[in-house]
């Protein structure tokens, strides 16, 4: 079975490293490094699919890409382990549900 899209976490790219992914014959990508290093999301999907990739909020205890194609709305998340805040205390999963769903 071949993908149309695949999501990907834990991507571990920089800037600029989602060209050299793209360079898999009739796939495109579309990455969000993570702000820390480590970490990240992506898209692999075929180039023949019309992907749209949205404009996006950052969140403190998770990472995020939003898209749509013609047909779907969707939205990549990954949570890292143990994400802590500013004064080293572990946050909890908060995730704005409503804002990703309708």
């Amino acid at each position: 079975m071949k993908y149309d899209i695949v999501e990907i976490s834990e991507t571990w790219f920089k800037t600029g490293d989602d060209v050299a992914i793209g360079n898999l014959h009739s796939y495109s990508t579309s990455s969000r490094p993570s702000a820390k290093g480590g970490g990240g999301v992506g898209l692999l999907y075929k180039s023949s699919v019309s992907v749209n990739v949205q404009n996006y909020r950052t969140f403190q205890s998770f990472e995020s890409l939003p898209a749509e194609t013609r047909t779907l709305c969707l939205v990549v998340i990954y949570r890292p382990e143990k994400v802590k805040d500013s004064n080293g205390h572990l946050l909890s999963f908060k995730c704005p549900w409503r804002s990703f769903l309708p």
